[in-house]
């Protein structure tokens, strides 16, 4: 038969007082977690907010653009359309141009389609995506709004390869922000309108 060990009692202070530090220690690893993951959770977002920007650009009230006449025409020869546009500027304010976009599906509801590729004639820019008008006008110092009040300016469109059914045009102006002239989108100005191609 085995003799059963008999354990020295271990003194009921230095128990206490172990359990006490041990204690201690956890709770401080504990903070230090959490102070570790607060300080890498503002730098993260430090530098996220560098990504966005602090105010939307957006064009006054007023800015309106009107489509006097638009002419679609298909030649049988190239089997491409021609669109020819006459815009007037019956807003409250100078524009600088638009972007424009067409419909080549009868169903379609929103104009996908961008027409800038297939610009033609004079005293026109491309700039962003968007067509500048009047750009002959414009200095060695860059753009400007130069379609004033009421003004009136003929584009052409040649080479299209699809029929179009309907347009969707939003003005455009330049807008000083932050010392620096920047394009802006009239979205709200939005215009929507439905042509058709004569063959």
């Amino acid at each position: 038969m085995k003799k059963s060990r008999i354990n020295k009692k271990v003194p009921l202070k230095l128990i206490s007082s172990t359990m006490k530090k041990k204690g201690v220690s956890e709770v401080m690893g504990y903070i230090l977690l959490v102070s570790f993951a607060i300080f890498m959770s503002f730098i993260v977002y430090q530098g996220l907010k560098t990504y966005v920007p602090a105010k939307t650009l957006e064009c006054q009230e007023g800015v309106s653009i009107f489509i006097k006449d638009a002419s679609c025409t298909y030649n049988s020869t190239s089997e491409r359309y021609s669109l020819k546009l006459i815009t007037k500027n019956n807003g409250r304010y100078n524009i600088a141009g638009y972007f424009i976009h067409a419909s080549t599906n009868a169903n379609q509801t929103v104009a996908t389609t961008p027409l800038i590729t297939y610009l033609g004639g004079m005293d026109v820019e491309k700039y962003e995506n968007a067509i500048i008008l009047n750009s002959g006008k414009r200095s060695t110092g860059g753009f400007d709004n130069f379609v004033s009040l009421n003004e009136e300016n003929i584009v052409e469109f040649n080479g299209i390869p699809k029929e179009l059914f309907s347009l969707d045009i939003i003005p455009v102006r330049f807008q000083k922000e932050e010392n620096k002239l920047r394009l802006v989108s009239c979205g709200k100005a939005i215009l929507r309108e439905k042509i058709s191609c004569a063959s």
